[in-house]
């Protein structure tokens, strides 16, 4: 059975663009900072008008999120059936697959909602879990990896061909760490941003393909280690991608912010979508 509050609290922070109660996905092998935790009691909507000229006005039962404007139009141009509330991360285009449905309300006669069910397949996009806008691109794919939007595999694809800062030890190789599962790890930060968060350390920035060549046997990259997500790299995956970008002679120049592509909030989050479904 679906939680009023936390339906609520999703569908409020859709909305609103801010940060909603759903715990923020980990990230893989080095946990992400918790979310702030917030108390959203369900919005009590207001009351409609009744179909019914003569009647008194209908009010929507108290456990029904308030559905948007554009939303109640479109339920009341088709009485009777169910209206989706999509993530507003997915693009709009096209069906909107089951995972990037929040919910959906069923609606009388009138058009007027009477009941919302829980879609417990819905996957919280990272504006709607509360994740900071991705500061490049490999940070937008760390974020979308951990919460499905995207493939993990684009992690790895996306570092064989960049730069990333690393911090240097005393001997000026790239300095490691030591891992939660006991092993060794050398970090790398994809932007100033997330270096200079490291501590009051210098830090240098080298291709990929040259912090892995040096990299000792048994170590692995984790990337962004300061950042909302980051991710510990496979050696085998990323030695695969970077044999695959030499081949092609693929690169991408070290950027603390890529143009609009690191991400669609830009448009996306203006509006939240929504279908109409017999």
């Amino acid at each position: 059975m679906s939680d009023p509050a936390h339906t609520a609290a999703v569908v409020a922070a859709i909305l609103a663009g801010g940060p909603s109660t759903t715990p923020v996905v980990p990230a893989l092998d080095v946990p992400a900072p918790p979310a702030e935790q917030a108390s959203v009691d369900p919005p009590g909507p207001p009351p409609t008008e009744s179909a019914d000229p003569g009647g008194e006005p209908e009010a929507v039962p108290v456990d029904v999120p308030e559905m948007p404007a554009h939303l109640r139009e479109a339920a009341r141009l088709a009485p009777g059936r169910s209206v989706e509330l999509v993530d507003p991360a997915w693009p709009g285009t096209g069906t909107p697959p089951r995972w990037a449905v929040v919910g959906e309300w069923r609606t009388d006669g009138a058009g007027l909602p009477t009941e919302w069910r829980e879609n417990e397949e819905y996957r919280p996009s990272p504006s709607v879990l509360g994740l900071p806008d991705p500061v490049d691109r490999i940070d937008a794919a760390l974020q979308n990896a951990v919460t499905g939007y995207g493939p993990a595999e684009d992690v790895p694809r996306l570092l064989a061909i960049s730069t990333v800062a690393v911090v240097p030890g005393p001997d000026g190789a790239p300095a490691a760490v030591t891992g939660p599962d006991g092993g060794p790890l050398i970090p790398v930060y994809t932007s100033s941003l997330f270096a200079r968060a490291a501590g009051p350390f210098g830090y240098r920035f080298e291709p990929v393909a040259d912090v892995f060549a040096g990299l000792p046997a048994g170590y692995r990259l984790v990337v962004n280690p300061t950042a909302a997500v980051s991710l510990v790299v496979e050696s085998e995956s990323l030695g695969e991608e970077l044999a695959s970008a030499a081949a092609g002679a693929g690169s991408l120049p070290h950027q603390d912010r890529a143009p609009g592509a690191v991400s669609g909030r830009g448009t996306a989050l203006e509006g939240s979508a929504g279908t109409v479904t017999a």
